[in-house]
């Protein structure tokens, strides 16, 4: 029964037509309306991926600022990412929040060159090597920032791939002491 029905019905039929349509019950029945539609808004609100207007709500509550042109949908799933991230230290957790948004990773440490262990050939890192991730992305989902003569300054990278939504990801939910490496295997 609508609200415009139900308005009808309270007024007394002695009084008042039941059935006609009056301007008052009319306006009254709008307002109502709009109220119950934003009362089925506030009820969706605590799920992100319901497509309410609170996902704005979601992002200021856990600090995520979309990139400039995402969609609702990749909205939504930083969101959702963001809220499944309880915490976690190792590779396999990084490679599993990763996987939930969508992404195929190899995550891998690099180490020093340690006399005994290394062999001629390897690569001489520093001591701060074990603190560094080599993030391999496997989705291809990346921007490419190619050096133009005209847009681009001497000093540029010739060529720059990144993905925002991992990154960041990774940036805000990785230990402090860490350092990630991100490269992509199939580049634009």
């Amino acid at each position: 029964m609508s609200h415009q029905a139900l308005l009808a019905a309270m007024r007394p039929p002695v009084s008042y037509d039941t059935v006609g349509d009056t301007a008052e019950i009319k306006a009254e029945a709008g307002v109502f309306d709009i109220v119950a539609d934003h009362a089925e808004g506030v009820r969706n609100a605590p799920f992100p991926d319901a497509g309410n207007d609170y996902l704005y709500r979601w992002e200021e509550l856990l600090a995520i600022t979309p990139p400039a042109g995402a969609n609702t949908q990749q909205r939504t799933d930083a969101v959702l990412a963001k809220l499944n991230a309880l915490g976690g230290l190792s590779i396999a957790y990084f490679t599993a929040i990763a996987e939930s948004a969508g992404y195929t990773v190899n995550i891998y440490e690099e180490d020093q060159f340690r006399a005994g262990e290394s062999c001629a050939g390897d690569c001489l890192n520093t001591e701060d090597a074990i603190w560094r991730w080599c993030v391999d992305i496997a989705d291809g989902k990346a921007t490419a920032y190619i050096f133009r003569a005209g847009q681009s300054r001497a000093g540029d990278r010739i060529s720059v791939y990144t993905d925002p939504i991992i990154e960041t990801m990774f940036e805000e939910l990785k230990p402090a002491w860490t350092y990630c490496r991100f490269e992509y295997e199939e580049e634009v």
